[in-house]
């Protein structure tokens, strides 16, 4: 209340000359007037700290939405653009990361990789019952195994002319002119087979040559194929479909003395699935695998005629074709075409029916052939994902090219966001020219501070990047006007370094970490680490833990496992594993065992769901197995913490007792200060190279050349936006000291309040206490009055 309405207040309040207070009135005038200087300035803090902090509101928002905007230019991953063309869509597409180089490619796809599948025999209903057991599903490369050594397989190109072999990509017809149901038949044919191989022009170039081991019993001569080097090599053979009599594939394979065999897939595990009461139906056991996610898609198929149960590998490739080894309880005899054995698939029983074997994909890179367990082909050109899509007959083009025009797209955007986050913060900090008001936060110190910060990060040189494109203005981007003008683009420098010189131009924006060494790279890094070169030193190695176990195997030709010896626990990395329980039989070599130890390891549900894993190998010098983890560092550890009749567990090399090693964490210095190292993993922890994280994946101990680290504008303006708008930022804490202000105000507020409540009760007491007094004199007044017209009368 202003003090001439206080003072008209008051008078009015003390009657008007009438002799009596308005106490209320006067009460609550005298009240205002005491409080009127505390509650002006009062409101007054409260209106700046809340206008302070909707402008800091303003400016967060509008740093949180620059940060935002320039996210796709602070890594070489989302800038670094590359334009993928295929002259044939239909035949293959692809897609690359900035680790592509540009180039041409002439691609052929020879063969689409394809699933494993087989099927059963015919089912009249899906409620029809498949006896009870378990199966066991296994995943790896079915072959046939010559009995020399060397291997076949059952495909290849059919020619009706003749059976085709194919060595070493070459293939040779042989004539289908020998009976192989006749002992004299197999060795004419094995003799044949050797003829075409020794006498192909190509092949004899290679260092290709075929023998025979002749035998003095009919029908035993065996053949070898090595190369220059003396290794086995595998032959791809089929039967021919036509001539007089042609061979059949069973002919063909026992003519080359081959059995079948199944070579583990160590990466893949597969499991077992129990048939049993609940689920012993046709449907029901369809039900069960999948349920089990082992890696089987099973389905039933009415073909018309009836039922079959399919499997189909989950993963297209040759080392992922399945196995199914049966126990069936049902009856007891897991070997028969009946009950659950009737599903049975291995190399000793084949009781499904191959539909489609599975197979590599195959293609041809600028004349190099190639083979993919996937149609996705990742690893054959750098940074690039080939999609197969369809087989073809001349080669196709893919073109990978810098997407110059995504790039520069960004990099306007970016000027065009630094503009406005210029505009943004210049209004903030600026004073109206025609009525001299300021902004809530004109002035402020953090407001200059980041208006500084921006105009020198943008300003600066930035290191490490090429001495060529190291600053806005070398690649076309320029400061107009004075310093309070908006950057532009001279869209001509800025396409001829983008041509020039496109990944040093992506530098001057990113942030950037080169290793000089191949066998280091990079994982991370994080604001605190600095532009720069820092020199790499690594004094240890990381390695792995392992184990191997004392016991020698006893027949490591053959081992076998039995009732007694099928099962252990082992703990890998700190996690005990479940029972894990091999398949009992006679393994064709201790590598077959060690492979069916990795699977059923790995295959563990502890183990798997913990992340861990071994590799198992067979060591032929001491003829014992090793066990290693597949962690580096310090926590790696493995240990057999239980094994089944020791003295039969012995005989396939497992014992609870061994010589077991833990893994060592990497070791070495970064810019000449010791990093911490976990595995193979070596980090900064201190000095400008702070928190930079890199892999050492090998190599030898000594000096390791270095790690160039750059930090472009985007990089460097997200990590100082960043020291404003975090969760602990500048911002946030200035935002805090605002609202305990005004939650402090509130407070005064109250007291302000007692204290005018206060007032009013001695105001009104006050002058209550007048009004009797003046009151009192009234009536003495009259009194008198009265008193002096009775002596004196009127006159």
């Amino acid at each position: 209340m202003a003090l001439d309405g206080i003072g008209s207040s008051l008078i009015a309040a003390a009657g008007g000359g009438t002799g009596a207070f308005n106490v209320e009135s006067i009460s609550k005038g005298l009240s205002d007037a005491d409080t009127m200087a505390d509650r002006t300035r009062l409101t007054n803090n409260q209106e700046s700290s809340s206008a302070k902090l909707s402008a800091l509101s303003q400016m967060k928002s509008s740093l949180d939405v620059f940060k935002t905007n320039i996210s796709a230019l602070t890594t070489v991953s989302s800038l670094q653009n590359r334009q993928v063309i295929s002259s044939d869509v239909l035949v293959m597409s692809a897609t690359a990361d900035s680790s592509a180089k540009e180039g041409n490619y002439s691609i052929q796809v020879n063969k689409l990789a394809k699933s494993h599948s087989i099927h059963s025999s015919r089912f009249s209903n899906l409620t029809d019952t498949v006896g009870s057991g378990t199966l066991t599903f296994q995943f790896g490369t079915s072959t046939k195994a010559v009995s020399s050594g060397d291997t076949i397989t059952a495909a290849g190109k059919i020619d009706s002319d003749g059976i085709v072999v194919t060595v070493a990509g070459i293939a040779l017809t042989i004539p289908d002119n020998q009976n192989l149901s006749t002992e004299a038949g197999v060795d004419a044919f094995i003799g044949a087979v050797k003829t075409a191989i020794n006498s192909n022009t190509t092949l004899a170039g290679q260092g290709v040559t075929a023998t025979i081991a002749d035998s003095a019993t009919a029908g035993a001569d065996t053949l070898a194929i090595t190369d220059a080097q003396g290794d086995a090599l595998t032959i791809a053979v089929a039967a021919p479909t036509g001539g007089t009599n042609p061979a059949t594939a069973t002919e063909v394979a026992s003519a080359l003395g081959a059995v079948d065999t199944f070579l583990l897939n160590t990466k893949k595990s597969g499991g077992l699935v129990t048939i049993g009461s609940t689920n012993n139906t046709l449907e029901g056991m369809r039900d069960a695998i999948n349920s089990a996610k082992l890696g089987v898609q099973a389905a039933v198929i009415n073909d018309g005629s009836g039922y079959r149960l399919t499997y189909t590998s989950t993963d297209t490739g040759a080392n992922n074709a399945m196995q199914v080894v049966v126990n069936d309880t049902g009856d007891s005899n897991s070997t028969d075409s009946s009950g659950l054995s009737q599903f049975r698939f291995d190399q000793s029983y084949k009781h499904l029916t191959e539909s489609t074997p599975g197979q590599d994909a195959s293609l041809t890179i600028n004349g190099l052939t190639i083979s993919s367990e996937n149609n996705t082909v990742t690893k054959a050109i750098t940074g690039v994902t080939l999609n197969l899509n369809s087989t073809n007959i001349s080669a196709k083009t893919l073109t990978i090219a810098n997407d110059r025009a995504a790039t520069k797209e960004k990099i306007k955007w970016f000027v065009e966001d630094l503009n406005a986050l210029k505009g943004e913060l210049g209004a903030l900090n600026a004073v109206d020219i025609e009525t001299g008001e300021k902004g809530a936060i004109q002035g402020d110190s953090m407001l200059r501070g980041l208006i500084r910060q921006v105009r020198s990060i943008t300003g600066n040189i930035v290191p490490n990047v090429g001495s060529v494109y190291n600053t806005l203005s070398t690649i076309g981007i320029t400061l107009s006007g004075n310093i309070n003008g908006t950057y532009k683009i001279d869209d001509a420098k800025l396409d001829k370094a983008l041509k020039s010189n496109f990944d040093d131009v992506v530098k001057v924006f990113a942030a950037t970490a080169t290793p000089t060494d191949s066998l280091v790279k990079l994982d991370s890094f994080k604001d605190k680490t600095k532009s720069g070169s820092y020199a790499l030193t690594v004094n240890t190695i990381a390695t792995k833990g392992s184990l191997v176990p004392s016991d020698t195997i006893t027949s490591s030709s053959a081992p076998v496992v039995n009732a007694n010896n099928d099962t252990f626990l082992i703990r890998v990395d700190g996690t005990l594993s479940t029972t894990v329980t091999l398949s009992q039989k006679t393994y064709s070599s201790s590598y077959d065992l060690a492979a069916e130890m990795q699977s059923k390891i790995n295959g563990d549900k502890y183990l798997k769901a913990a992340g861990k894993s071994v590799s198992v190998a067979y060591d032929s010098v001491n003829n014992k197995f090793s066990f290693t983890s597949n962690r580096y560092g310090s926590s790696s550890t493995v240990a057999i913490t239980t094994v089944d009749v020791a003295a039969e567990s012995a005989k396939i090399g497992l014992s609870t007792t061994g010589t077991a090693t833990t893994g060592v964490n990497v070791a070495g210095t970064i810019n000449g200060i010791a990093a911490t190292g976990n595995g193979q993993y070596l980090t900064a922890e201190s000095g400008d190279p702070k928190d930079l994280k890199l892999l050492i994946t090998g190599g030898v101990t000594g000096s390791r050349g270095s790690v160039s680290v750059g930090r472009g504008y985007a990089d460097q303006l997200t990590v100082s936006l960043n020291n404003y708008i975090a969760s602990n930022g500048l911002i946030t804490g200035r935002e805090k000291t605002l609202n305990d202000r005004i939650n402090g105000y509130g407070d005064q507020e109250i007291k302000l309040d007692e204290k005018y409540d206060s007032l009013i009760v001695k105001y009104r007491k006050q002058f209550s206490m007048l009004n009797a007094l003046l009151g009192e004199m009234e009536t003495q007044r009259e009194s008198m009055k009265a008193t002096f017209e009775g002596m004196f009368g009127n006159n």
